[in-house]
This record gives C-alpha cells, structure tokens and sequence, in this order.
C-alpha cells in the first residue's frame, strides 16, 4: 500500500491582519489610553479566515498567542482559546486555515510592548528597539500587578531580565522588585 504524506503546521500563535480577522476593537492607541480587559470582551467570539495552509493551532482548553501583523511588524497582544478550526483546499496552493476563537487575556500596554520586542524576530517587531519602551505612570501598577498574579515564575523571571523593563522600571524610580515583594 502507499500512502502520501502531507504537511501540517502545528501553531501556538496566531498571527492575523484585519483582513484575515485580526478584532477591529483591539486598537493600540485606544489600548494605551485607556487598557483593555479580557473581560472587555467575555463571552464573544471571533473569526480567523485564510490562514494559508492546513495549520493545527492548539485547541482550547491551551491557548495561543494572538498577534496583530500590521504591513509585516508583529504586535503582542495576549493569549486566546481556539474554539474551532477548519481546513479546506486539495492542493498546498490553495490550502486554508479558518476558525474561531476567545480572548483569554490582553496584556497591560507595558506588558504588551516588553513581550513584543522579547519574542518578535529580529526586525519584525512593531516598537523600535532603540526607544525606551512606552511608559506612564499609571500604568506601572497594572504591569507590576502581572508581575504579581502570572502563576509562571518563568515569566516573571524573563520579564524582569529583559534590559527594556529595567530601564524602564529605572526611569519611574522604582527599582526591581524583590521575589519577596512578588510574592506579597
């Protein structure tokens, strides 16, 4: 017997412009002002459409990433539950990716613009990396509350390594919080 063998991409994150159904409401500028919760958007869903390929995204109960691509610059914005998934299309030319999904969690505009420039490619993400990172002060709190509440240490740890939040943390006159002060 012969059997063929095709590709399939297995995903963590999803990465999505307007036209593929990237949610119009998750507006950087807007998010800065005044930042979003995922309980701004509970009990909604979303379509994602045109995802070239047959991509498997890991299905809830994980999540995935979701990440705004604005002209080839990627943009962080919080994790997400895959709802459903469809593929479509015989031949790799015209093979698709559609399906659904919820809004989990967004990160603060502190957290969101440390975690783009730590895990962008280089050259792909959205914020320069020769700009400090986005600061205002009564964002801090939101941030540090993060810190606080992320049951991973392992992200705890990485975000306070990341040279970007030190400066930051730096200019605000705080200095890095202790693992007691984390724990508290």
């Amino acid at each position: 017997m012969f059997f063929m063998a095709s590709y399939v991409e297995l995903n963590d994150r999803l990465i999505l412009t307007k036209v593929q159904g990237f949610p119009s409401e998750l507006d950087l500028k807007k998010h800065r002002e005044n930042p979003l919760k995922a309980e701004d958007f509970s009990g909604r869903t979303f379509g994602f459409y045109g995802k070239s390929g047959k991509r498997f995204y890991i299905h809830s109960p994980g999540t995935c990433l979701l990440i705004q691509d604005l002209e080839r610059q990627l943009l962080y914005w919080g994790e997400i539950a895959i709802l459903e998934q469809t593929k479509s299309g015989k031949s790799e030319k015209i093979q698709r990716t559609s399906g659904e999904f919820e809004i989990i969690d967004i990160y603060d505009p502190i957290c969101q613009e440390a975690i783009t420039r730590h895990e962008s490619p280089r050259g792909k993400s959205y914020f320069s990396e020769d700009k400090p990172i986005y600061f205002k002060p009564e964002l801090l709190d939101l941030f540090l509350e993060r810190l606080r509440r992320k049951p991973d240490p392992h992200f705890r740890d990485e975000m306070l390594k990341m040279a970007s939040v030190q400066e930051m943390l730096k200019r605000a006159g705080y200095t890095l919080p202790s693992e007691e002060d984390l724990k508290a």
